[in-house]
């Protein structure tokens, strides 16, 4: 089960137990998830102090997730965000999706096919 956390403090004291950092972004605050091995801890803030905590995480992976503005049928589905990970400084930009198999279209034409 998730956990929300209320604290600043508490915050940074989990965030060397972190595995990764998920953002997400709303119009008027931002939700900062931190992935451990045990649980996944939320915590609630401002665009500025995101920024900041953000920017201390510099050993952590950081994926924004930012929502999609799509029908309500679409969303309905549960395909209303959208993972991008974002690079660390100094980390090269990968050319391509690293998760996509080579040749994987024509594996999908075959099961078409069939």
């Amino acid at each position: 089960m998730p956990r929300e956390i209320h604290s600043l403090e508490q915050f940074e004291e989990i965030i060397p137990k972190a595995t990764e950092c998920r953002v997400v972004r709303a119009p008027d605050l931002v939700k900062l998830k931190l992935r451990t091995l045990d649980y996944l801890y939320t915590y609630r803030t401002t665009e500025e102090e995101a920024d900041k905590l953000l920017k201390s995480m510099k050993d952590l992976e950081i994926i924004e997730i930012t929502p999609k503005k799509e029908s309500k049928a679409e969303a309905e589905e549960g395909e209303d965000q959208e993972k991008v990970k974002v690079p660390k400084e100094g980390e090269n930009k990968p050319e391509r999706d690293l998760f996509q198999e080579e040749g994987g279209g024509e594996e999908e034409e075959r099961r078409r096919r069939r």
